[in-house]
């Protein structure tokens, strides 16, 4: 659902955060707490605990540790497909492999992306094509010292007066390309 199918939000906005929960879990952490005194219900992350904060894919506490990296993916997705919009925190301005394809599939679902910092470089997983595509697709900037009701109020104004333009056949090959090739990556990784 996005902001246009919801125009009598009038209480509580419904958002996923995404960012490097590896790299910046203190910041994502800052960002759940920001949001949740703000009024705004965050479905995923559920929690800032990491079970594994040294490995390369993060499980967290309320993560099924049995359940495979791209089956945990995917869950993360299907809730972004329920919200109003994304929130990447994307600390230094630097978006990562997982954060570049969330956004993609927030894209691919009509959502809005909204991001901490300006978008300063990408994974060298993305390629240079999506890069670009991804950066147009950024409805906005609330940086995570900001996050408060009235940015809230006034963000979410931002948003409904937003119309999305309709992708072209190629920028949903290039952004489902991502998604595809987050997943077999994740695929791969051993349990």
């Amino acid at each position: 659902m996005n902001l246009e199918e919801k125009p009598n939000i009038v209480e509580r906005l419904e958002i996923v955060v995404s960012g490097s929960f590896r790299r910046h879990m203190e910041q994502i952490g800052k960002v759940l707490e920001n949001f949740e005194k703000a009024e705004v219900k965050v479905l995923a992350p559920a929690t800032k605990e990491a079970l594994n904060p040294d490995e390369e894919f993060i499980i967290l506490a309320t993560d099924d540790p049995d359940k495979p990296p791209h089956r945990l993916e995917m869950d993360f997705m299907r809730e972004i497909h329920k919200v109003d919009f994304l929130y990447v925190a994307n600390v230094g301005g630097y978006v990562g492999q997982s954060a570049a394809t969330e956004m993609a599939y927030a894209r691919l679902k009509n959502l809005p992306v909204v991001v901490a910092e300006v978008v300063e470089k990408f994974s060298d997983e993305i390629p240079e094509e999506a890069q670009e595509l991804l950066r147009r697709v950024i409805s906005g900037v609330l940086p995570i010292s900001d996050i408060s009701k009235e940015k809230i109020a006034d963000l979410k104004q931002k948003l409904i007066s937003q119309d999305p333009s309709n992708l072209s056949e190629g920028e949903s090959r290039i952004l489902q390309s991502l998604v595809k090739k987050l997943l077999k990556d994740l695929k791969s990784l051993p349990l």
